[in-house]
């Protein structure tokens, strides 16, 4: 019988999911929003600290759900027990369990806080849903419940795929001899180029606030759905270069940086043209790369130094490849000796690119449209002129 120990890596990989997911999922736009539209019933029944209370719902989430993840029994768990070997968990069936479990953590929250308002008359208007809500009008009680569940969703979304993205990462790291050294580098490359894209842009929108005194400021409930949608939004375009930057194949530092830099400007030009129909919010998506886009030549750092590391080391991986296909049947597992194969991971971004080329062709059509429609309003015919 085997002894139950902890898995170092799955603990290490539990740390950058929890930070990962803390970052994303953290109430930004509510802490640096100034309630002032709450009334005489904000100050009194404590609403600032309830909205407070309320907004520690999704980073709950962010922590419990990748605790959660990690410790379900199987493959790249943090407990390596002998269960452990006789448990596989499909991607589908993973990724399932920690949407669920995430989505079910700000529930549980919103009920308990209910409760718990009823119980000591803490803002209780902000937990009831049946109140009359004049939709011409700023109410500050209803826009902190509506960011709640927008931030919820938002968070069930990416703290889910980071999780669960993790615990399959660390299951087949957990499997020796599964992979060979590049495949192992991609997955690796992977994850810091999706989740640091994500982290980058997710710090840069906290640091780029609308003034208070503007129209957004006080329409931050938008503009926080907003930003949740165009990060998400970037993100699916950076998989479409993603497969081009793991085969640019230049050793030198400066031009794996160079490069990842400048997509960040390409991605988020082609976020903002995705959204064009939103007119005055669509520049929002640029917001990332202002203050000298500090935050992505962070990313770029990371992940050109990433790449380039990893370009350094592939000769020894090679001949560690050749010293496996001297022995019987390893020609098959380094993909060696025989036709060249494609890795499945990289095989997998098919999937991404389809996406990208239905978002370009969408863009497309909506450009041309764009374009009809603006001719027609320059060269309409101009009304006649009555004395």
């Amino acid at each position: 019988m085997r002894s139950t120990r902890v898995n170092a890596n799955a603990f290490y990989l539990l740390g950058i999911a929890v930070a990962v997911s803390v970052v994303l999922s953290s109430p930004a736009e509510s802490a640096l929003h100034n309630f002032v539209f709450g009334g005489p019933y904000w100050n009194e029944h404590s609403c600032g600290a309830a909205v407070t209370l309320l907004n520690w719902g999704p980073v709950l989430q962010a922590v419990l759900t990748p605790l959660f993840v990690f410790l379900l029994p199987g493959a790249g768990s943090v407990i390596v027990s002998g269960a452990n070997h006789r448990m596989n968990w499909r991607p589908l069936q993973l990724f399932a369990a920690a949407c669920l479990f995430s989505a079910g953590v700000p529930i549980v929250w919103w009920f308990g806080l209910k409760g718990y308002a009823a119980q000591t008359g803490l803002c209780e208007m902000l937990f009831d849903r049946s109140r009359f809500v004049d939709p011409f009008h700023i109410d500050d009680l209803d826009d902190s419940y509506l960011y709640f569940v927008s931030l919820s969703v938002f968070a069930t979304l990416w703290v889910g795929t980071t999780a669960a993205g993790l615990r399959l990462h660390s299951a087949r790291e957990a499997e020796p001899g599964s992979t060979g050294p590049e495949l192992r580098a991609f997955r690796d490359f992977f994850w810091v180029y999706l989740l640091g894209w994500a982290v980058q842009y997710r710090v840069s929108l906290w640091s780029t606030q609308p003034n208070p005194e503007s129209n957004q400021a006080q329409e931050w409930l938008r503009w926080s759905v907003i930003c949740f949608i165009y990060l998400t939004a970037s993100s699916l375009w950076t998989l479409a270069f993603l497969r081009w930057l793991w085969k640019w194949r230049v050793r030198a530092w400066w031009a794996n940086v160079a490069a990842a830099f400048a997509g960040t400007y390409v991605i988020d030009i082609l976020t903002m043209l995705t959204f064009f129909w939103l007119l005055l919010w669509a520049p929002v998506a640029l917001l990332p790369l202002s203050h000298w886009n500090v935050w992505g030549m962070l990313w770029a750092l990371t992940v050109g130094t990433w790449r380039w590391q990893a370009l350094r080391q592939q000769p020894r991986a090679a001949a560690t490849s050749g010293q496996k296909l001297r022995q019987p049947g390893a020609a098959a597992d380094s993909g060696l000796g025989g036709p060249p194969k494609q890795p499945p991971a990289l095989a997998g971004l098919k999937m991404a690119q389809t996406v990208a080329v239905g978002i370009a062709i969408f863009l497309l059509l909506a450009l041309l449209y764009a374009a009809m429609m603006a001719y027609v309003v320059l060269h309409q015919r101009r009304p006649p002129q009555y004395p």
